[in-house]
């Protein structure tokens, strides 16, 4: 048991520093772009007035991306990647927006100089510079994401396989997933700590004061998610009639499992040397 707590918190102490927040350049600049071209939309609407309707339409089309691209930023703080990996994702939000306004600068100018009339073009160029930085940025993400996933699905199995090395236990597999789930972490952490059953709103208001949030919201996220979630995998006994929590019968083995993906991570890193 005494492993087993420590396991625990150091886990949780691990996803505390996964989830940090720090800026870097590379977030700051795409947070950044996020905020000009926000600006720079919202400046236009407000110095050329449209009917409620339009303005209204035209401020959601401005400020959607903006919203977007300005979280790209913070999700880039919040997983803290390799500097190359995070520049890499500042650099094609960067040229996505870029050669966006530049082509559609490109259109207007070519249509003005026909002698065509452009429908607001401020406003066009705008719009095409926060599509293309968003289409970029995400798209970018969600290739980078990929590299942090953990190899746990079928196609990883078979590439491990291939290495010579053992694929996950299921064990391991449930340990990796409540690893990325800090609220999970402190429910268990909580339960192995305790003495005897715990209240869910006793748990709520510990996660409540970690996070610094409110604890009704914990709560009700608590006893509609992830207690009957961490129940059905037998990490916990959950008693929803008195809303009490122990530690499951399968528990023990699940963090233990910590072993076993420490091993296979040096034996693919040593792989791949």
């Amino acid at each position: 048991m005494i492993a087993i707590r420590q396991s625990l918190s150091m886990g949780v102490n691990d996803t505390q520093g996964r989830l940090k927040v720090r800026y870097d350049p590379a977030s700051w600049l795409i947070t950044a772009i996020g905020v000009v071209l926000g600006i720079a939309g919202l400046m236009y609407l407000v110095t050329h007035p449209e009917p409620l309707v339009v303005w209204m339409t035209e401020l959601a089309l401005v400020g959607g991306p903006a919203a977007a691209i300005v979280y790209g930023g913070y999700w880039l703080a919040a997983h803290q990647l390799p500097d190359g990996d995070g520049w890499n994702i500042a650099k094609w939000c960067l040229v996505g927006t870029s050669v966006a306004a530049l082509l559609l600068l490109g259109y207007v100018s070519a249509e003005q100089f026909g002698g065509e009339a452009v429908i607001n073009p401020e406003l066009l160029v705008i719009l095409g510079a926060l599509s293309g930085g968003v289409v970029s940025l995400f798209g970018t993400i969600s290739n980078e994401r990929q590299h942090l996933d953990i190899a746990l699905d079928t196609g990883d199995k078979k590439r491990l396989a291939k290495e010579g090395i053992d694929p996950f236990s299921d064990d391991a597999q449930a340990f990796a997933t409540l690893a990325t789930d800090t609220r999970s972490w402190y429910v268990i952490r909580a339960v192995t700590l305790a003495e005897e059953p715990l209240g869910a709103e006793t748990i709520a208001n510990q996660i409540a004061t970690r996070e610094e949030t409110d604890t009704q919201e914990v709560y009700i996220d608590l006893i509609h998610h992830r207690l009957p979630k961490l129940a059905g995998e037998g990490l916990i006994h959950y008693e929803p009639d008195v809303n009490v929590i122990w530690p499951g019968d399968r528990l023990p083995a699940v963090v233990t499992a910590s072993e076993e993906l420490s091993v296979a991570g040096e034996q693919f890193t040593t792989s791949e040397q």
